[in-house]
């Protein structure tokens, strides 16, 4: 495969379909030797929703059939978007599979890691699992960069946060302002934030892309001062214990949490 530039962009869904068979097969070879991932496309002439809602999907998404991976593409949002933003969003989506497939690498007991440091009862317990969902979703992000970034592939994972980082609409904005006065309800808001921060944050700290997280941030200059340094907590206990085991990352992302909004 030739090298993909900063300059080269879809130009057609033709050119779509041929790039994005070209990347998923370059990532598959980088995995190696790890199982194949069996991966295949179906290509949409429009945006997708989530059955039963109305909620529209992401221009990319995958899903599992059976032992083969579906990659769904919106051709018309794909079109005209920089190659390296495709790349780096297939890569995306592919590393969430490839951590689908290694249960054993992302356990964690709630009870016994993360319990003891809150001791709580009755509806807050389900409020605390509520937190410590989002952050280990957070966690699962951050795998997937780092193994991305193993690849050598953090420019392209770079360019797609970049072409997918919007500011936020309006009504977020008015609905973090009216929890704002709430500290739990915001831990909520800031461990659900932590997802899309966290991998801008490794990738920024990797030098993949300059400005990337200054974007990102430029994106969410409502977040009180205290939040926007509780995300940034987060993003270094990662940092912190990247080589340690799940359960440990979790205890400490939650600890940068608990200690500034649940206390």
């Amino acid at each position: 495969m030739q090298p993909v530039t900063p300059t080269d962009t879809i130009l057609s869904a033709d050119d779509l379909v041929r790039r994005a068979a070209v990347f998923v097969s370059v990532f598959e070879d980088r995995l190696a030797p790890s199982a194949p991932l069996n991966a295949t496309f179906a290509f949409h002439r429009g945006p997708s929703t989530i059955e039963g809602t109305a909620e529209v999907r992401p221009a990319v998404f995958s899903e599992l059939a059976d032992d083969r991976i579906v990659i769904h593409l919106d051709l018309p949002a794909l079109v005209g978007i920089p190659a390296l933003a495709l790349q780096g969003w297939l890569d995306f989506e592919l590393a969430a599979i490839v951590i689908r497939r290694q249960p054993a690498l992302y356990r964690y007991n709630f009870k016994r890691d993360i319990f003891p440091l809150f001791p709580v009862s009755g509806t807050a317990v389900q409020f605390i699992r509520y937190v410590v969902s989002h952050l280990e979703a957070c966690l699962k992000r951050a795998g997937r960069t780092e193994l991305i970034l193993k690849m050598e592939h953090g420019q392209s994972l770079a360019y797609y946060h970049y072409q997918t980082t919007a500011t936020a609409a309006v009504e977020e904005i008015r609905s973090y302002r009216n929890l704002a006065p709430h500290k739990w309800m915001r831990a909520i808001y800031v461990s659900k934030k932590s997802k899309e921060f966290v991998p801008v944050a490794l990738l920024d700290a990797g030098g993949c892309l300059p400005g990337i997280a200054s974007l990102w941030w430029r994106c969410h200059s409502y977040l009180l001062p205290e939040d926007q340094k509780i995300l940034q907590k987060v993003a270094a206990a990662f940092l912190s214990h990247r080589h340690d085991r799940f359960s440990e990352q979790m205890v400490a992302a939650f600890e940068a949490v608990r200690f500034d909004l649940l206390i």
